[in-house]
């Protein structure tokens, strides 16, 4: 092959430089859209109402899920856990119509699921 057709290899690193910098972008982007959620959602949990929260994605990022402000909810830690262990689930749009079904625990001696444990549900 002459030498000007030569592929020029790319530069070590590269690749990582460009996972980093699409991380941070994404990051960027998560970090306004939570602003918007926090807002829309009072900066309360959806489920329980406590003012501490953390903003969820409803359909998880590693289902595919995005960024939108549709798929973002504000749960605090305790609920953000039962969403996680699938004690809780949350379908639907967030900036429509969210359905929020507590499931009970599972096996006998378990608990009310009516409380599913989050502080401020009764």
């Amino acid at each position: 092959m002459p030498a000007h057709m030569t592929l020029a290899k790319p530069a070590k690193g590269t690749a990582q430089k460009q996972r980093r910098a699409r991380k941070r972008a994404a990051d960027a982007i998560l970090a306004a859209k939570s602003a918007i959620v926090r807002e829309r959602d009072c900066n309360s949990c959806v489920v329980c109402f406590f003012p501490h929260v953390q903003v969820h994605h409803i359909k998880f990022r590693s289902q595919g899920g995005t960024h939108d402000t549709s798929n973002l909810v504000c749960l605090c830690a305790e609920c953000h856990g039962l969403v996680q262990n699938r004690r809780i689930v949350i379908t639907g749009s967030a900036d429509d119509h969210l359905t929020i079904t507590l499931r009970p625990p599972s096996g006998p001696g378990r608990g009310d699921a009516r409380n599913a444990g989050c502080a401020g549900v009764e």
